[in-house]
């Protein structure tokens, strides 16, 4: 009966599931629940006095027939959900909220209903014997002389009608009070840099990692999976365009004054289930105003999820992404010594990130969309567009731009794998560098040039190739698609103007270069 999705996500705890409530608008499906068997084992000996769903927010769920009994549901929140039948007997509804809710047929015998709100709530046949109700609200609903003679009778109904006559005049009174213009020759508090909080939309074939009950990270074995979600990331004020934290003299600052973060980090990541992943970015989608498309994110080799959805944060925000960025995260090992296992990840994670692709423009509605690769990251994108052209080429054709920033591709591969990009998608475009220590060693393991490694020069017919050589890159030089400002505002310009190397400002032709390419300006 119940949505398993809900259920599960019901026993990663109040605090979780709140969070989920006010990030993604979703009806809970809790028909015929036994909200006692969601509990952990370690709770299960004493249920009521149990904190576990205290504060929970059930506005708007179906929990016709569900089994809320012996448990403490304090404070939480019933707004518009239909308990018809369900059974809450003897548990703790203390300042619970049943505005609008349908309790029609449900039993509340011995329920603890202190200070509960019953304003507008359909209670025809509901079951009070023995209740408590000091300082419950009943408004807009009527309780039958058979509640009345199961609250207490007479002394029930004057209580009731009392308590709800002391609420209206409070309320009244509190109206009355409201004055325009409180604020009115306050002085405004200076302008004080915030830390940023952004979103990232996952999707992962990394096996997910709970704790209690609560999914807390990825690991970096394979799923056989995707999962979707969304990652919120914290950047912390005062950081510079192409860094996760700002410089260390603000960080000393910021921790002394006890002031925000001082680095970019993950605050929370919330798992979602395909459809709703679905109906949550399509309506973010909607709702974006800008000229870039959705923009999808492949991280490289030695990243852990975390590092990954840091990383995406720090890139989609400093190239405006207002709306947030997607990220598909293959499971690599976030280990340096894990290289060899991360090109088997990569080559068996094609697959996936070609679905999660499709998914990712269904989620965009009538948008293309963006994707930019990095490193090993490149391997799995050039992978899954051979998977999308053996048959899904309407996938490839609502591809705007392909970004690819040291590539480590084998240049035999690309002459291959670069055609589906090439043919179907609106523009590719390569990055490559002779200061990539990373893609030099490589190289030398592989024993062959990666498209991301120059010289000599890989170009591709169709596929403009930038050569990044300037002294903005530093010396290690790989990880300059994020870190040099140079670049995110040339790859600025290909995502919001869609133009070309000749029409931006930052990029020069080579002359006399054979193919064509072209270089960053000095």
């Amino acid at each position: 009966m119940a949505n398993p999705w809900h259920v599960k996500w019901l026993q990663e705890g109040v605090k979780a599931w709140n969070y989920r409530r006010n990030r993604v608008s979703f009806f809970p499906d809790l028909r015929g629940v036994n909200f006692f068997e969601l509990l952990p084992e370690d709770y299960r000996t004493r249920p009521k006095a149990s904190r576990f769903f205290e504060g929970l927010n059930l506005k708007n769920s179906d929990l016709v027939g569900a089994d809320l009994s012996n448990l403490n549901f304090r404070r939480a929140n019933f707004t518009d959900a239909n308990l018809t039948n369900s059974k809450l007997d003897a548990s703790n509804f203390n300042q619970a909220n049943f505005k609008d809710a349908k309790l029609t047929n449900a039993s509340a015998r011995r329920a603890e209903l202190d200070g509960a709100k019953f304003i507008g709530s359909a209670l025809q046949g509901l079951n009070l014997e023995g209740a408590s109700i000091k300082g419950t609200i009943v408004l807009e609903a009527s309780l039958d002389e058979e509640q009345y003679q199961a609250l207490g009778g007479t002394e029930a109904r004057r209580y009731i009608e009392e308590r709800r006559d002391k609420y209206l005049a409070a309320r009244l009174s509190k109206s009355g009070n409201a004055v325009d213009g409180a604020y009115l020759g306050k002085s405004e508090a200076p302008h004080k840099e915030r830390d940023v909080r952004y979103d990232i939309y996952y999707g992962t074939n990394r096996v997910p990692i709970y704790e209690q009950g609560e999914l807390i990270d990825y690991g970096c074995t394979e799923n056989g999976e995707i999962s979707y979600g969304i990652c919120e990331v914290v950047l912390p004020a005062g950081r510079p365009i192409g860094k996760l934290g700002p410089s260390l003299w603000k960080k000393v600052v910021r921790r002394v004054m006890g002031e925000g973060h001082t680095s970019t980090k993950v605050l929370r990541i919330v798992e979602l289930n395909e459809s709703l992943f679905l109906s949550h970015l399509l309506s973010i989608s909607q709702a974006a105003r800008g000229d870039i498309h959705p923009t999808l994110f492949i991280h490289g080799y030695n990243n852990s999820f975390q590092s990954a959805a840091q990383r995406a944060a720090q890139i989609g925000y400093d190239l405006g992404l207002g709306q947030g960025i997607g990220l598909f995260s293959w499971p690599s090992s976030g280990s340096k010594s894990g290289y060899t296992s991360d090109e088997a990840m990569v080559d068996v994670s094609k697959y996936k990130m070609a679905d999660f692709i499709e998914v990712f423009l269904h989620a965009s509605g009538n948008r293309q969309i963006n994707i930019i690769a990095h490193s090993m990251g490149c391997r799995c994108l050039m992978g899954a567009l051979e998977v999308l052209g053996r048959g899904r080429t309407s996938v490839l054709k609502r591809i705007n731009q392909i970004i690819l920033a040291a590539a480590d591709i084998d240049t035999r591969h690309m002459n291959h794998l670069a055609l589906y990009a090439v043919r179907y998608c609106n523009r590719t475009t390569a990055y490559t560098t002779s200061k990539d220590d990373a893609l030099k060693v490589s190289g030398w393991l592989h024993g062959f040039q990666r498209v991301g490694a120059s010289p000599p020069t890989y170009v591709f017919s169709g596929m403009d190739t930038i050569v990044a050589n300037n002294s903005g890159l530093g010396s290690f030089g790989h990880q300059y698609v994020a870190t040099s400002r140079v670049i995110l505002g040339d790859i600025f310009q290909l995502l919001k103007h869609n133009a070309s190397p000749n029409d931006r400002h930052a990029v020069e032709l080579v002359l006399g270069a054979s193919p064509t390419h072209w270089r960053l300006r000095d």
